[in-house]
């Protein structure tokens, strides 16, 4: 979500200036503990209900905020960030609101570029990953996501021993399988 982006430079800019040249004070602990974490870690769920977002892949996009905002921002408090990111704000900001690991050169203060045979490389795992999904997610669909029969409900919350017969074990496998090489794979 755009929106997210904005908030991320807002708190990237909030922590380039207010925290980084004083760390270690009061002032930014402050700054850091006080304000900017509370505050994005309500933020999500307050956008949530004003704007009644009920599409599950808005709601998925604003997930990572409070994540990345939160551990950017300690990392900037306690002086665990890169060297390099902390040379100029439009470096910070490109750190800071990634989602995805960069490498920096620490001569040239800049992102290290991908070469093109690093990037057909990455196209061709991306494609590899697309057709092993597509197969792993048409044979699971076709078994409505339980291959081995099983006794235990999906849709419900219960705590009995069939969650652990093999065949609740095997599907469970497979649906997590599925789930973190469509997520996992493809962003690594």
């Amino acid at each position: 979500m755009l929106l997210c982006q904005v908030v991320q430079v807002f708190y990237a800019v909030v922590v380039y200036k207010c925290i980084i040249p004083n760390r270690g004070t009061m002032g930014a602990y402050l700054v850091g503990w006080g304000a900017i974490i509370p505050t994005v870690l309500w933020l999500p769920f307050q956008l949530l209900e004003d704007w009644d977002i009920q599409n599950h892949c808005l709601k998925m996009g604003v997930a990572p905020l409070p994540m990345i905002v939160v551990f950017r921002t300690i990392e900037a408090m306690y002086d665990t960030s890169p060297p390099v990111v902390e040379t100029s704000l439009a470096n910070y900001v490109t750190y800071y609101t990634a989602v995805m690991h960069h490498v920096w050169d620490a001569t040239t203060k800049t992102r290290v570029k991908i070469t093109p045979p690093q990037l057909w490389s990455n196209i061709f795992r991306i494609l590899q990953y697309y057709f092993l999904l597509s197969l792993s997610l048409s044979f699971m669909v076709h078994f409505d996501f339980t291959p081995f029969p099983s006794p235990v409900v999906l849709d419900e919350f219960h705590f009995n021993w069939d969650l652990i017969r093999p065949a609740h074990i095997a599907n469970s496998y497979l649906l997590a399988g599925t789930y973190c090489s469509s997520v996992c794979d493809v962003v690594s």
